[in-house]
C-alpha cells in the first residue's frame, strides 16, 4: 500500500493526519507507518497505522528506540486501552504499563491512553 492509502485508513479511524513538529516519519509499504520523537530517554510514538499489525509497529518502534539510545518506549491510543493491549499480543505487551501522567486529552479533544515500557 502507499503512504496515502495508510493515511486514509488512519484518518477514518482516528483523526486528520499531520506530521507534528519535531516528529520523524517511518514508513514501510508492507506494514504501515509510525511517527515518533525522542524525548530525553524515551521514544514517544504518536500517529501510527497498519493493517491489523500492532505487534509489527511495536517491534519496529522498539528497534528505532534502541537506535536512538532510548531506555523507554511510549505509545498511545485513543481507542480502547484494553483492546490495544489485547491486539498488541501478550508476548509483546506483557511488560507495558499504563502511564496516567502521560495520558490525557490532546488538541483534537480526544482522550489518549499512554503506555510505556523499559526496553
Amino acid at each position: 500500500m502507499t503512504f496515502e492509502e495508510y493515511v486514509k485508513i488512519y484518518e477514518k479511524k482516528a483523526e486528520p493526519y499531520t506530521l507534528e513538529p519535531g516528529y520523524t516519519l517511518y514508513f514501510d509499504e508492507n506494514h504501515g507507518f509510525i511517527t515518533y520523537k525522542k524525548m530525553q530517554d524515551t521514544l514517544l510514538v504518536d500517529h501510527c497505522c497498519s493493517i491489523n499489525d500492532l505487534p509489527w509497529m511495536i517491534k519496529k518502534a522498539q528497534e528505532i528506540a534502541k537506535e536512538q539510545g532510548c531506555i523507554y518506549l511510549a505509545t498511545q491510543t485513543c481507542r480502547s486501552a484494553r483492546a490495544y493491549i489485547r491486539r498488541g499480543a501478550p508476548s509483546v505487551m506483557k511488560e507495558w504499563h499504563l502511564d496516567l501522567s502521560l495520558s490525557g486529552y490532546r488538541k483534537n479533544g480526544k482522550f489518549y491512553w499512554c503506555f510505556i515500557v523499559k526496553i
